[in-house]
Formats: C-alpha cells, structure tokens, sequence
C-alpha cells in the first residue's frame, strides 16, 4: 500500500470523526450526573471511553427518535436524552458506585495513589458484561462435556482474545481449574485437558505435568503420577512445589511395597 492510501484513510476517518461530532446537540438536556455545564469534547470523550471500556457502540445506551431506529453510523437517529433502554440506568449506578469507590474508600489506604483508581474497564475488560474468570468458564465446559470439549472451549477463547486483557492465559487460572477439577473427582479429565494443553502451547510447562502428576495420585494410579512428576522435575529440577508431591509419592508407593511385603 503506498502513502497516498494511508492519506486517504486517515482523511477518512478524520471526515467521518467529525461527522459524527457534528451530529451530536450542542445542548444537552436529561444530565444527571454529569455536569449541566459540561461542553461537547468533554462529553464526547467520557461517552467514547464508556464505549470503549465495554466494547460497544452509542446505541447499546441511547434509544432511537420516535419511529427510527438508532445507527451508530448515524447519530442524527438517536434521542440521547431518552431513558428508554435499561443500560443507560445502569451506566449511572455504575458511575455512582465506581465514584464512591474512588474517593470515599481508595482515599482510606494510606499507601493509596492518586494515579490508581478503578474504571469501566477494570471489570467489564472491553466486554459489555463483566466476563466470568476464565477457569469458571473452563470448569462449567468440563461438567457439562467433559476435558476434551473444555479444552476446545479454551482454545476458542484464547485465539479470539490472546494479547488483549479479557482473560488471563497463564497458567495460574489453569491450577485453579485443575484444583477444582480434582476437587469434584473427575481426574481423568484434568489429564485430558492439561494433556492438550501440553501438546498444544508449552511442552515445557512443569506445572502442567505437576497438575497430571496430582490427578493421577489422587486417583491412586501412582506410577503415571511419577512418570508427570518426574516430567516436571526435568524442567525445574529444585522445585520445591513439585519435590513436596513427589517426596509424597514416594513415600505412598514406599507405604505400598512394604503393604505388599506383609
């Protein structure tokens, strides 16, 4: 693409900002929590960063005029003043309630910085909902269809939203779903899943094989937990997390041989 394109993109776009800016009242009526006397760039801007935050356009809030449907490619069809659609009520309690956490509870801690506060997008991420904690969504998939379809679900959601802020793809997440996986006895699909894992992401990734390693030892099947153990230990040889579990097993499969002896 040469340099004449790009100038006519951003010509474009600069066009169209300003046609939209243009649609916009300059008098604004039904402002409740913002300032009557707010002006337009101000109120643009806080409408923008509300998009923004929860990945959404104008009329996800604002009703259409009597009899029209509301565009957001054409903001000369929106009543903003209406109250009509239930998220513009919301929007305001969210406000309220983000206000009160600002300055009458962050203001508490004495180590508080002015620079940190909370925000839309410190819980909805971009996303119209808050999204639900990525190893709850996981663990819902494992139950209803098993490790196989959970994983599916995970490499669904990672390709979608991998590098952006909606969920956290580190491992963390996954030792909590491992954790609850075990929890609720269905071991065997903590090692389907974290199986796919490995062969999918990081087969390097010694908290996977430390995850199977336990699946496996609480299903008492003690040589498939040495075999992830020790897995695990070949890749972070002083580990004291993974030598706690492996000292365990030994001592279980000591237990045993001496059982046998009797």
């Amino acid at each position: 693409m040469n340099k004449k394109f790009y100038t006519a993109i951003i010509i474009f776009i600069f066009l169209l900002t300003n046609f939209s800016f243009a649609q916009i009242p300059d008098q604004f009526t039904n402002l409740q929590l913002l300032s009557k006397d707010i002006n337009k760039r101000e109120l643009i801007n806080i409408m923008r960063n509300f998009a923004g935050s929860l990945g959404v356009r104008c009329n996800y809030c604002h009703a259409g005029k009597e009899g029209m449907e509301a565009s957001p490619n054409d903001l000369s069809t929106i009543d903003f003043a209406s109250d009509k659609i239930p998220a513009k009520d919301i929007t305001r309690v969210m406000m309220k309630m983000t206000a009160n956490i600002n300055d009458e509870h962050l203001t508490k801690i004495s180590e508080h910085s002015q620079s940190v506060s909370i925000a839309c997008e410190t819980c909805h991420k971009g996303m119209p909902a808050p999204p639900e904690k990525i190893e709850g969504i996981l663990f819902k998939e494992i139950n209803e269809k098993g490790g196989e379809a959970a994983f599916n679900k995970y490499k669904e959601l990672r390709e979608k939203y991998y590098g952006n802020y909606v969920y956290n793809f580190s491992f963390k997440p996954l030792t909590k779903l491992s954790e609850n996986i075990r929890s609720a006895k269905k071991n065997s699909e903590a090692v389907t899943f974290l199986n796919k894992y490995i062969s999918n992401y990081d087969d390097n990734s010694w908290s996977a094989y430390m995850e199977i390693g336990n699946a496996y030892f609480d299903d008492e099947k003690l040589e498939e937990a040495k075999i992830n153990y020790e897995k695990a230990l070949e890749i972070s040889p002083d580990n004291g997390t993974v030598l706690h579990y492996y000292n365990q097993l030994k001592e279980q499969m000591s237990n045993k041989q001496k059982q046998s002896g009797n």
